[in-house]
């Protein structure tokens, strides 16, 4: 018995389809309960931080690339303290063109700002997996 054309071409769709997502996972174990391991990135611009407020999971990072045309340095509030999520500090200012990345392991609503230029800030929203 021969198959119609429509259904021959289904099979190898979802073949395909198939093959191209085992291949994709390579040894990659997914499971929406465990988000896999993310990275944000925020530029420091001239204007402030872009983007301003990012969410993620906890164990994820933030990468605070210096795009500016002078040192920044993103860091925890209360400024000047950075006593709030300390750990959240770089310890010195980042220089042009460098990034400063920093792993959330605590769920919870962070905000930040520049301890050069504190008029910036921003929110970082860590979620529990």
């Amino acid at each position: 018995m021969k198959l119609p054309r429509l259904a021959i071409l289904g099979i190898f769709v979802v073949a395909a389809a198939s093959m191209g997502t085992y291949i994709g996972r390579g040894n990659l174990e997914l499971n929406i309960l465990n988000p896999v391991k993310d990275r944000k990135e925020i530029q420091m611009i001239p204007e402030g931080f872009d983007p301003k407020e990012v969410n993620l999971y906890e164990g994820n990072d933030v990468c605070f690339v210096n795009a500016d045309t002078v040192e920044r340095w993103p860091a925890s509030n209360i400024h000047p303290t950075h006593g709030i999520y300390p750990e959240f500090d770089p310890k010195g200012p980042v220089a042009v063109g460098e990034e400063w990345c920093f792993t959330f392991e605590l769920p919870g609503i962070w905000r930040f700002h520049d301890h050069l230029l504190p008029q910036f800030s921003g929110i970082v929203t860590v979620k529990d997996k």
